[in-house]
């Protein structure tokens, strides 16, 4: 087990527990408007605990801000606003239909969606490969997941 960080390992971990918790203090905080639910998890999740871990891991992090180019920043920063516009959209659609359905269908389009992109625009080659199949395949039982989703949502109201 060389070359193993434990504490990266400790990291993914923490982050994906705090993945699955995500809309657990939603349910603590019923009488809160979304909007106050989410610019507490803006302030802490976006600004406070990315910027904590990078003071706490990364040694002499001005230096290597002032070593990268201007322009790699830049283009950083644009898709750090990208995904910050998303996850605000993700957010008005998860209070829009609530959490499990929104999660259900939101999540899994965005994979879907983000799998078969990438793939026909980087690997179109690999389409009609055995690993190509199955991808193709998993998606489509994705997607009638994402469309049963749908279904038990309708059916609840």
């Amino acid at each position: 087990m060389s070359g193993i960080n434990p504490g990266a390992i400790a990291l993914i971990v923490g982050g994906g527990i705090l993945g699955g918790l995500f809309t657990t203090p939603m349910k603590w905080m019923p009488s809160w408007e979304w909007e106050n639910q989410w610019a507490v998890y803006s302030l802490f999740g976006m600004l406070v605990w990315p910027w904590a871990l990078v003071f706490s891991t990364v040694p002499d992090v001005w230096q290597i801000y002032a070593d990268s180019d201007t322009d790699d920043i830049l283009l950083t920063a644009l898709f750090g606003a990208g995904w910050g516009l998303g996850s605000t959209l993700f957010g008005i659609g998860t209070a829009a239909v609530g959490n499990s359905l929104g999660f259900s269908i939101i999540l899994g389009l965005t994979a879907t969606l983000g799998s078969v992109i990438v793939m026909v625009a980087l690997h179109r080659d690999a389409l009609l490969t055995p690993v190509g199949v199955y991808n193709l395949v998993g998606l489509g039982i994705t997607v009638l997941g994402l469309a049963g989703c749908g279904y038990a949502g309708m059916r609840k109201e």
